[in-house]
């Protein structure tokens, strides 16, 4: 009869030693220090770790407690208070069900400093969009976040080292919702407080320029630049009759140019132009030209 069950020589236990962590990272945010690692999967020779006894979270050769029992990521908050001015190695190992301990991780070298005050927001409307200025020491920077209406979440768009930043892609009359956080090296602030703004578009293109008129018969052509803002929509004509006062004698025009008819031979003429956009702000008049009828 054949035999049933395995043949060979018997396999050593398994030792159960967790692999190290590879990914420790810490970080000052505000009053706290923030350590970020993740639990281990696997033993050292490739098997399953469901579960661990214990972490072995160390600040020089303090212990730090840690509440995680199962293979992922780990966050661990420290108060800053008594850390403040110390430069600290921190490193960590994992404990197997088993008890058998991995290797630390690789140590990583942080000093603690003075917690880092968040930024104060201020928001405005802007030609292009929403500007963003605040006051933070020099060497600090600000990471800036938007509401995202979809997620209701705040995501990160820019890291300013200046006073100021434009959101460009915020369209007007769309309510937005910004934060800042400042950054001074390995130490961030908590974020800000909110700011909220529906941006309004109260900017007029600019005033168009260069301005040329040219005499024909019984009318005076006026041509000009056109504005170079997307938004606008057109131009208004003025004019005035010798030393008169201007007056508007056209509705808004697509082309940057005119041609006036109600014109009397011999009779002086002056004339200038302003810009208007697709939500009626107006410009400045351009700087008058003057010209005669045949």
């Amino acid at each position: 009869m054949a035999g049933c069950g395995y043949v060979g020589d018997p396999k050593p236990p398994a030792l159960n030693i967790p692999v190290p962590v590879t990914d420790l990272r810490v970080l000052q945010t505000g009053e706290r220090i923030l350590v970020h690692f993740t639990i281990p999967a696997l033993t050292t020779e490739q098997l399953p770790l469901p579960l661990v006894r214990a972490v072995d979270l160390r600040f020089g050769e303090d212990a730090i407690a840690v509440d995680a029992f199962e293979a992922g990521p780990v966050e661990v908050r420290v108060p800053l208070e008594g850390w403040k001015g110390k430069q600290i190695t921190v490193r960590v190992r994992v404990q197997s069900d088993s008890g058998k301990w991995s290797d630390y991780s690789r140590a990583l070298e942080f000093t603690a400093v003075d917690a880092v005050r968040a930024p104060e927001i201020v928001a405005e409307s802007h030609p292009r969009g929403v500007r963003l200025s605040w006051k933070v020491a020099d060497g600090v920077k600000v990471r800036v976040s938007r509401r995202d209406p979809a997620k209701g979440e705040f995501q990160v768009l820019d890291e300013i080292a200046g006073a100021e930043w434009i959101d460009g892609a915020a369209p007007f009359g769309v309510e937005q919702s910004y934060v800042g956080t400042a950054i001074a090296g390995a130490a961030e602030s908590e974020p800000s407080k909110p700011v909220t703004i529906t941006p309004e578009d109260k900017f007029p293109p600019s005033t168009p320029r260069n301005l040329k008129v040219v005499t024909g018969l019984k009318t005076i052509e006026v041509a000009w630049e056109q504005s170079p803002e997307t938004d606008t929509a057109g131009y208004r004509v003025y004019r005035a009759e010798g030393g008169g006062e201007f007056e508007r004698v056209t509705d808004l025009i697509v082309a940057a140019s005119f041609s006036d008819a109600r014109v009397e031979s011999g009779k002086q003429y002056r004339y200038a132009v302003s810009a208007v956009d697709a939500t009626g702000n107006e410009s400045e008049r351009s700087e008058p030209v003057e010209a005669a009828a045949p």
